[in-house]
C-alpha cells in the first residue's frame, strides 16, 4: 500500500503538473467570463441659474445602481470613477424625470440592470426679496390701576427675506412671530429687545436682524376722587390787629386723574390756601367780613397729575374780629 501511494504521486511528476496548472488556468477562464452582478452609486447634478431660481423640490442627489458584466470587469468596477448624471432644469415648471441607463457612462462590458429611485419630481420657483410683517405679542397683566394703550409695535417694522416666490408670498400675508413681552406689574411703557421664534422654511434667508425692538405703551387709568374735609388757610393777612374767622375751616375737593396717582394721595397734606396779600396792600383796615372764591389753583399739596374738578363751597366766608387789648 505504501508504495502504491509513493508512485501515484511521484511516477511521471512533470506530467501531473503540467495537467494541474492546465486545470487552473481553464478554471480562471471560464470563471471570468461568467456574468456577475454588482452595486454602487452615481452622483446628479441638476443645472440651473441659481441667482434667479432655487429648486423647492427634493430630487436624489445620488442613485443606486446595479451594474451587470464578466466577473474579471465587475471586479474591477469603481463606482467613484463615474461621471455625474447632468440634469438641466426648465425654470417654468414642475417635471417628472426619468433616469435612463444611457444617461450613465460605464466602462465597456458592463450595463445598467436597475437604477434606485428611477424617477424624480423637479420644481423651482423664482428667487425674490420680499418685507415681511412682524407679529408682537404681549403677556402678563399691568400694575392696578393701568392699562395698555394701543398694540405693541416693532422696530423695524418688517424684516427683509429671500426665498422662493410662493413661499414669500405666504409669509407676507401670514407674517413672522416674535419671543412674547411680559407686561407684569408695568407702571409704564415696556420696550424690549426681542428676537423671531417664527422659523424660517427651507430655502429663506434673512438679509436683516432677526432681533428687533418691541414698544407697548402702558398707561394709567383715568379715576375721580372726592376729599371731603380739606383744611382751609389764609395767607397774607397783613391787618395785625384783627383776628380771621373761617366759617368753614375745611371745604370738599373733587379731584381728577390717573388713579395710581389719586390712590396715592394723603387728604391731610392738602390744604386750601386763601391768599390776602393783594387786599391787605389795598387796605389799610379789614372790613367786617369778606367772602373770598375758592379755585382750583388754590389746592396746594397736588401731585403731579391730579386735576381738581370743583371745590365746595366755591365761595368761603371770612369775618375779621378786633383784638381785644390786653389786660393792665
Amino acid at each position: 500500500m505504501r508504495g502504491f501511494l509513493r508512485r501515484a504521486f511521484t511516477e511521471h511528476i512533470l506530467l501531473k503538473l503540467l495537467s494541474l496548472g492546465l486545470a487552473m488556468v481553464l478554471f480562471l477562464i471560464v470563471r471570468a467570463e461568467k456574468d456577475a452582478v454588482a452595486t454602487g452609486y452615481v452622483m446628479v447634478e441638476y443645472k440651473y441659474d441659481a441667482t434667479r431660481w432655487v429648486l423647492t423640490s427634493s430630487p436624489p442627489r445620488q442613485l443606486r445602481i446595479s451594474v451587470r458584466g464578466t466577473w474579471s470587469k465587475v471586479n474591477r468596477f469603481d463606482d467613484r470613477d463615474l461621471k455625474p448624471i447632468k440634469i438641466n432644469v426648465e425654470a417654468t415648471k414642475k417635471e417628472l424625470v426619468a433616469f435612463t441607463p444611457d444617461m450613465i457612462r460605464l466602462p465597456h462590458g458592463l450595463r445598467v440592470v436597475a437604477i434606485s429611485p428611477p424617477t424624480a419630481e423637479i420644481k423651482v420657483d423664482r428667487l425674490v426679496e420680499r418685507k415681511v410683517p412682524l407679529t408682537p405679542r404681549v403677556v402678563g397683566e399691568v400694575a392696578k390701576g393701568y392699562s395698555l394703550q394701543g398694540r405693541a409695535v416693532t422696530a423695524p417694522a418688517t424684516v427683509l427675506l429671500r426665498g422662493p416666490k410662493g413661499v414669500l408670498d405666504r409669509l407676507t400675508r401670514s407674517g413672522l412671530s416674535l419671543s412674547p413681552v411680559d407686561v407684569t406689574n408695568a407702571e409704564g411703557t415696556v420696550v424690549r429687545k426681542v428676537d423671531v421664534v417664527s422659523s424660517l422654511p427651507e430655502h429663506v434667508k434673512a438679509l436683516t436682524s432677526l432681533k428687533v425692538i418691541v414698544r407697548q405703551d402702558v398707561v394709567a387709568l383715568s379715576g375721580r376722587r372726592t376729599l371731603p374735609d380739606v383744611a382751609v388757610e389764609l395767607y397774607g393777612v397783613k391787618w395785625s390787629g384783627y383776628t380771621p374767622l373761617l366759617e368753614f375751616p375745611s371745604v370738599t375737593v373733587a379731584l381728577k386723574g390717573p388713579r395710581p396717582v389719586l390712590d396715592r394721595i394723603d387728604p391731610k397734606l392738602l390744604r386750601l390756601v386763601l391768599d390776602f396779600t393783594k387786599e391787605s396792600k389795598r387796605m389799610p383796615l379789614p372790613p367786617a367780613s369778606m367772602t373770598k372764591e375758592a379755585k382750583a389753583s388754590d389746592v396746594k399739596g397736588l401731585p403731579t397729575g391730579a386735576v381738581v374738578q370743583f371745590v365746595r363751597p366755591k365761595k368761603i366766608p371770612v369775618k375779621f374780629v378786633r383784638k381785644e387789648p390786653p389786660s393792665p
